[in-house]
């Protein structure tokens, strides 16, 4: 009852080795859904011109058929350090972005988000190139070095990049800081969006949660839609005579996930790693206005 697969698709679209090694690891150890292209890049690169030509493809795509979210994952080292060079990408970022695709900078590397999950207490850094990372980041990880060998073998990188939890909720924390840091005129300014992706796949886990424990307790099967705004929340829909109604809306303050619903305004706290009692509060409000709209 209930356990049809949410009816939601994601792809990634990512540069090099580093960072398909870390969401094909991190898609098995959470069971997240997700595609991601290219297979393994040739030579363990790609550029993001090549990968647009990738997504241009599946924008192309019947809306029925294309994915529901697209990610860029794109390290921006090389990319500023020509200002012709980086003006056009923005000017291809803005018109990507107006088609809904999110594009996942790290500057100057995706290694400043391994380093964030390891940094105890957050600190504005300057590292332009990522040799410039690589000095701290080997401190915190003896022998960390940029090919599949070790990302595949190594188990100090497994322990506490891949499988610490508490490791991840850090590195979430300090790169939301480092969003949201202003640098004066001409600091350099190390940051990634990691996150934004992390924050994806827990919201569908909870949307997942929420579709399980409403069909508990309607003792029917429910198939919810979840739709996500250009600022990162996420509304969660539901056919209801013919009309689709408007349940909840799921945002993230920080790391703590809420749940605001639409016809009370009242807001819950959500914990994405543990199933929903069908008998709590908010599923008794979502299962009553479920009742109420169908009949």
């Amino acid at each position: 009852m209930g356990k049809h697969e949410l009816r939601y698709t994601v792809k990634i679209f990512s540069e090099g080795i580093t960072e398909w090694h870390y969401f094909d690891t991190l898609r098995a150890i959470k069971r997240f859904n997700f595609s991601m292209e290219p297979a393994i890049p040739q030579n363990g690169k790609s550029s993001y011109k090549q990968n647009l030509i990738l997504m241009d493809r599946e924008l192309k795509k019947n809306p029925q058929e294309r994915a529901d979210a697209i990610f860029l994952v794109i390290d921006t080292d090389t990319i500023t350090k020509d200002n012709k060079q980086y003006a056009q990408y923005l000017q291809t970022k803005a018109k990507y972005e107006k088609m809904g695709v999110s594009f996942i900078e790290s500057y100057p590397c995706i290694e400043i988000w391994f380093l964030y999950h390891l940094m105890e207490k957050f600190g504005q850094t300057s590292y332009q190139v990522y040799e410039d990372v690589l000095t701290p980041l080997k401190k915190v990880l003896a022998g960390y070095e940029k090919t599949e060998r070790y990302y595949r073998s190594n188990r100090t990188f497994a322990k506490e990049i891949m499988l610490s939890q508490e490791n991840r909720n850090r590195a979430i924390a300090n790169s939301i800081k480092a969003c949201k840091y202003k640098p004066v005129e001409g600091e350099v300014h190390n940051y990634t969006r990691i996150h934004e992706v992390i924050r994806l796949f827990r919201m569908l886990q909870c949307v997942n949660n929420i579709k399980a424990a409403i069909s508990e307790n309607m003792r029917i099967p429910v198939s919810l839609k979840p739709t996500r705004d250009a600022n990162g929340a996420m509304k969660v829909t539901i056919n209801a005579n013919s009309e689709q109604l408007s349940l909840c809306l799921l945002k993230c303050d920080n790391q703590q996930l809420k749940c605001i619903i639409n016809s009370t305004g009242e807001v819950f706290d959500l914990n994405d790693s543990v199933t929903i009692d069908y008998h709590s509060h908010l599923i008794e409000i979502l299962s009553k206005t479920l009742r109420t709209a169908n009949k």
